[in-house]
């Protein structure tokens, strides 16, 4: 009965979030720090049961929305049918963008980072219910595999009815603030340090022996190469977590309009209107 509720875990990991925000490095590095010494948090061995339904509610979760199917009131997942191809009731939203499958990383030999086909599907790649995905089936050519069930969990007939959980803080992005934070403070040390945690699980989430030159540790020592290196990092094991606009917004405007195009308009977006529930009840506002 317990499960699923704010913990303390979660509340210091959202006042470190909310310090990155504020360009306030050192406290969030305080909060991330208060996490971590609770002693409840790892990263799993592989990246891919992170979205797994039998892996909910794991260690590296530290606050997830509970789902249930079949429930009424509804506390369902639609995730599950927005982001599914049509041919299993799926509406295909949200549609992975072939610039972000270029961000994973790849071998000299074309080897590519795990991460990418346990967060996306693409040509050929084995999709949730075991047949081949084909590109017909979104209009980018990708469509979002974390989220989904495959029909063995949820049937078609309640596919916007999942019981999947959506984690909305895990351990992983702890670590990748952290990195940043450091990295704003000049610390290039603890940077490296929590951003190859990241990298080193996903290396070992390949199947069979990874090549020597994929998703290797980071070395340099230079703020700007480990700012954009952190950034690209938060952007694959993030992908399709509903972060990267909101990393975006924090990273400024010149960052946000470059990598959302001429029309987006920062200014106009860079914050949300007060709800006028709120308006109403508050006339200090």
């Amino acid at each position: 009965s317990e499960r699923g509720r704010v913990t303390r875990g979660a509340a210091l990991a959202m006042l470190g979030k909310v310090s990155l925000y504020q360009e306030k490095w050192q406290a969030a590095i305080d909060y991330f720090h208060q996490v971590e010494g609770l002693g409840l948090y790892r990263l799993l061995p592989n990246y891919a049961d992170i979205f797994r339904r039998a892996y909910e509610n794991s260690e590296e979760s530290i606050f997830e929305i509970q789902h249930l199917t079949e429930q009424n009131p509804f506390t369902g997942s639609a995730l599950n049918q927005w982001f599914a191809p049509a041919a299993e009731g799926g509406y295909y939203f949200n549609a992975p963008t072939e610039a972000l499958v270029n961000a994973y990383e790849r071998s000299e030999s074309g080897e590519v980072d795990p991460r990418l086909d346990a967060s996306i599907g693409r040509e050929g790649q084995l999709w949730l219910n075991g047949e081949l995905f084909s590109a017909s089936w979104s209009p980018t050519g990708f469509l979002t595999r974390k989220h989904q069930q495959p029909l063995s969990e949820v049937p078609a007939s309640l596919k916007g009815d999942g019981d999947l959980n959506y984690i909305y803080l895990r351990y992983a992005d702890v670590l990748l603030m952290k990195a940043e934070a450091f990295n704003e403070l000049n610390q290039a040390d603890s940077a490296k340090m929590n951003l190859n945690r990241v990298r080193q699980r996903a290396r070992a989430s390949y199947q069979g022996e990874a090549p020597a030159d994929l998703l290797t540790d980071i070395t340099t020592d230079d703020q700007s190469q480990l700012r954009k290196l952190i950034r690209n990092e938060r952007r694959v094991e993030l992908a399709q977590e509903f972060h990267r606009y909101f990393d975006l917004m924090r990273w400024g405007k010149s960052y946000a309009e470059a990598a959302l195009g001429t029309e987006f308009d920062y200014d106009s977006k860079r914050y949300q209107p007060i709800p006028q529930a709120e308006i109403d009840a508050n006339q200090a506002i």
